[in-house]
């Protein structure tokens, strides 16, 4: 919750103001639910939640705070730690491990409460340096962190392997205790071990013998005693591993082989051992799976059969087989490059899950702007709109993409709706007065403060010395609404659920609209930020974009930008007409970049060169041309890139409600390597993803 109130109002430290500003962000956010589209029930979800614990949190860090108010005294370094322990005492820090857990295996559970127990022996040895070096003497909090944060920063802890893993891990000391097979030691580099003789700077040997550490002198003594101990337990093998080079530096082995050599027999291996030695389990299934046979037949199950009728007496070893054995098909399964199996996404081959999907997804509406997610990787949409999955957020200092989007659409639509109401859409760069001051009100309504913010700020209004990006913008509408002769006409259009909300034009309506192709409809749901239109009844679609992406024809032939062509498919539908106005045609769909003061500007997406216009364009965004073809090598035409939209649109609603959420198609582009929130529990194969498309 704590970290949420410094994500949510950008706060690194509380001050005196913070009830003042958490209770303002409420407001905020509160008015964020009411006046954002509702065609995106995800991030509206995130918003109630994060309304949910920030009043909870208010509660919360009074109390918290009331404890602080010890801490920030300036005391001794006992009665710190005494204070200290009791506010993680009061607020459960210290007996969590206790209390049950079924989202952690016992090795984690172990792992976790080694951790603690580790820290709080740290808070042990941290009031003994800190009374050693101060007495008694009353230090601020600020010296306290100091030491306490350094000792962490340098703090190590045993993790046990757990049986079975044919590898353990352990102290030197705890091998004492066991008896090994093999006991492989690594790092014997002179310098390391032995350790070298060093005199402590910070305690003398009197000192250390307090701590319980070795004086300095006797650490090789105590190496070598060490060393002996272990070369003369039960172990039935010894290995001893020496890098060669640390980067480009090159190392020296330790004299104890030296002298390990000339006191018994010694076998030296100079290479690495072969590729199948050093095989994990892992590997070992994807062998098995790569070279099991695909026609498996009777015989092969009869012997199964009769090896677990001998077994009976045994049922552990059935859970094991019948383990590895679901093990070895699921990796099967992976590795086969001519289909992707319910491990890879496609889920719909459970006929439960296929007819919770149906019913689900059966009759819509769909959101245009989750089938884009769907359409460039189906296993994202599934994460994010199925299982609800979401990437905690780190604190940013300034505003986040979504806040940036909101406040230019605010700031535009009022804009545009004044000028409306004023008879004075045709031309805007007229009214630079107007758009600074509904953007200075947008801005005051924002609940943050500091520098970033008042930077932001200066970037929309500009300085003395240099423009702001609103100016810029006015300076482009007047640039192409006088060579364009195209005027701004509808602005926030929604339609379907997307349509009930506050900031919008009047022409929006609930309803969503019903797309075709060869017979099947579906239902969409969205929302046209701006409609431009000439005297001829011809229409421009504007989408903008604070952000750095962009979209290119490209993508709208394969599928991957929908929103543009699909709006542009529908827009006669939703704009209203009289019988003696001109008929709806949409002549263009284009980007209009509202992040940047230098990169201002519309940018075309698609446009028709066939329709007689005032607008002069060359471009693959221009169609028909040579290099936007179709899967027959023809040029597509603007008409025929809308279709292919709409085909699109209908093919990507059926593989949902199919469960077909296999992975990207583009598994290396940034957009899934650098920037998916979810690539870190990816499991893509990209070899069998690339094959697998080179063949389609």
């Amino acid at each position: 919750s704590v970290k949420l109130l410094g994500q949510e109002l950008r706060l690194t430290h509380l001050h005196g103001h913070w009830q003042e500003r958490l209770e303002n962000h409420l407001d905020y956010l509160k008015q964020r639910v009411e006046t954002a589209p509702t065609e995106d029930e995800f991030d509206l979800r995130r918003l109630r939640k994060a309304a949910e614990k920030l009043e909870h949190l208010m509660f919360v860090l009074q109390r918290v705070l009331t404890y602080w108010e010890e801490l920030t005294r300036r005391q001794p370094v006992q009665q710190f730690r005494e204070e200290y322990l009791r506010l993680l005492r009061d607020f459960g820090f210290l007996d969590w491990y206790q209390q049950p857990n079924p989202h952690t295996s016992p090795a984690e559970k172990e792992q976790e409460f080694r951790a603690f127990n580790r820290f709080i022996k740290l808070l042990d040895q941290f009031s003994w340096i800190v009374t050693n070096l101060h007495g008694n003497r009353k230090l601020s909090l600020q010296d306290f962190y100091q030491y306490l944060s350094l000792l962490v920063s340098q703090a190590t802890y045993n993790v046990r392997e757990w049986p079975n893993y044919g590898v353990q891990i352990m102290p030197r000391l705890e091998i004492l205790a066991i008896t090994p097979r093999v006991l492989i030691f690594g790092g014997m580099v002179e310098g390391d071990f032995p350790r070298p003789f060093t005199q402590d700077v910070f305690f003398h040997d009197e000192e250390r013998e307090q701590l319980g550490l070795a004086a300095t002198e006797d650490l090789l003594a105590q190496d070598r005693f060490m060393f002996y101990q272990l070369l003369a337990g039960s172990a039935e093998r010894l290995v001893f591993t020496c890098p060669r080079f640390q980067k480009e530096v090159a190392l020296v082995p330790s004299n104890f082989l030296d002298i390990l050599g000339d006191q018994m027999e010694v076998r030296q291996r100079t290479q690495l051992p072969s590729a199948s030695f050093l095989h994990s389990s892992r590997d070992l299934l994807q062998r098995i799976a790569r070279h099991i046979r695909a026609d498996i037949g009777d015989r092969e199950v009869t012997l199964l059969r009769r090896w677990r009728h001998l077994q009976a007496d045994d049922p552990v070893r059935i859970t094991q087989a019948a383990f590895w054995l679901h093990r070895v098909r699921t990796n099967y399964l992976k590795r086969r490059s001519d289909s992707f199996s319910e491990y890879e996404g496609m889920i719909g081959r459970d006929p439960a899950i296929r007819q919770w999907l149906s019913e689900r997804f059966g009759e819509g509406p769909f959101s245009v702007t989750r089938l884009e997610t769907f359409a460039f990787c189906p296993i994202k949409f599934y994460f994010r709109y199925i299982l609800h999955l979401e990437e905690e957020e780190e604190v940013r200092k300034g505003l986040t993409p979504l806040e940036r989007g909101q406040l230019v659409h605010g700031i535009l639509f009022r804009f545009y709706h004044a000028l409306r109401e004023a008879g004075k859409l045709d031309r805007p760069w007229e009214e630079r007065d107007l758009l600074h001051r509904i953007a200075a009100e947008e801005f005051d309504r924002l609940p943050f403060r500091g520098l970033l913010f008042e930077l932001e700020r200066e970037k929309y209004f500009g300085a003395a010395n240099h423009p702001g990006l609103l100016d810029r913008f006015l300076e482009q509408e007047q640039a192409y609404i006088t060579r364009w002769q195209f005027y701004p006409r509808y602005f926030e259009v929604a339609f379907g659920r997307a349509g009930e909300k506050r900031e919008q034009d009047p022409i929006s309506r609930p309803e969503p609209c019903t797309v075709e192709h060869n017979g099947k409809q579906v239902q969409i749901i969205g929302k046209v930020d701006r409609v431009d239109m000439n005297e001829q009844g011809q229409v421009v679609l504007l989408d903008y974009k604070t952000g750095a992406g962009k979209i290119t024809p490209a993508e709208v032939r394969e599928g991957l930008s929908l929103q543009l062509p699909v709006y542009a498919a529908v827009i006669s539908e939703l704009l209203p007409r009289e019988e003696t106005e001109p008929t709806i045609q949409p002549v263009m769909a284009a980007i209009y970049r509202v992040a940047e003061v230098d990169t201002c500007d519309r940018v075309p997406v698609i446009f028709d060169k066939e329709a007689d216009t005032s607008i002069s364009l060359r471009g693959n965004a221009a169609l028909p041309n040579s290099t936007i073809l179709d899967e027959q090598d023809h040029p597509i035409t603007f008409q025929g890139m809308l279709e292919r939209a709409l085909r699109f649109v209908i093919e990507d609603v059926e593989q949902i409600r199919r469960g077909e959420f296999r992975h990207t198609r583009f598994p290396t582009q940034d957009a899934c390597t650098r920037y998916c929130e979810y690539r870190r529990m990816c499991r893509k194969d990209i070899r069998k993803i690339t094959e697998f498309e080179q063949k389609a």
